[in-house]
């Protein structure tokens, strides 16, 4: 008997091991490698280490900004956009590498960060795209420094109210989203409303979800009335107004 509820208890677990391999790994994302943007030059040092890649602007040294990239998103794919933040001069940009490409799951890597670099700067922003914007909004719930500042939306909202520490708050999104659910994004919007935060609003026309990144066409999403070229400009300029203002 007792053989046989071991081997019912050991089928169970490796059925939950094999849904979990296939949640983690199946519909991942990578990024389109012919649009990822990791060679220096005048402007942008790229720097990749063991848990984060850095994009350090040469005309910026007081602000940071630290991102999570989407879940199941290759993180790089985000490259081009957060290289143009870093080459407006707007801040240094450190992208944490997440396992599995979850965010969740390299949450604290954003610690390591900090530890190193934290008092090199002024300003320090977070922020991220679909889940890795919640999971930046989770990690400065649970972190207390005093020059984190604000957090950055992008098409993504926070899963609770930003602590009193964090009172500006930006969030950007396209009109055409399928991913986005709005209700959540409503809700957060009003909670932070009602706290009087800072709050600065974007909705890109024509934007959709998966062209703040470069990994091709999402699950759900709708098709965007704009370039994606487009898209990531009119978020780089909403960014450095924010941040600049």
């Amino acid at each position: 008997m007792k053989k046989k509820a071991f081997t019912i208890f050991a089928g169970t677990l490796t059925t939950a091991a094999l849904g979990l391999g296939c949640f983690l790994f199946s519909g991942q994302y990578a990024a389109e490698a012919s649009m990822v943007k990791t060679e220096s030059d005048e402007n942008v040092t790229f720097q990749q280490e063991k848990d984060y890649w850095l994009f350090d602007s040469k005309f910026c040294t007081d602000t940071a900004l630290i991102f999570y990239g989407g879940a199941k998103v290759e993180e790089l794919a985000y490259s081009g956009l957060l290289n143009e933040i870093a080459e407006s001069g707007t801040a240094d940009v450190f992208l944490i590498d997440a396992p599995a490409n979850i965010p969740l799951f390299g949450k604290d890597n954003a610690e390591i960060i900090m530890n190193q670099y934290a008092d090199q700067y002024e300003t320090i922003y977070f922020g991220g795209h679909s889940l890795g914007g919640s999971v930046a909004g989770m990690y400065v719930a649970e972190h207390q420094y005093d020059n984190i500042k604000g957090l950055i939306f992008l098409a993504s909202y926070n899963t609770e109210p930003a602590p009193e520490s964090i009172d500006r708050l930006l969030y950007v999104y396209g009109d055409c989203d399928g991913v986005l659910t709005m209700e959540n994004f409503q809700k957060d919007l009003e909670q932070e409303q009602k706290a009087e935060k800072h709050i600065e609003i974007l909705e890109i026309k024509g934007g959709n979800h998966a062209n703040f990144g470069n990994y091709g066409i999402q699950k759900k999403d709708n098709p965007a009335e704009i370039e994606r070229e487009e898209q990531v400009q009119q978020t780089v300029n909403a960014i450095r107004t924010f941040v600049q203002s």
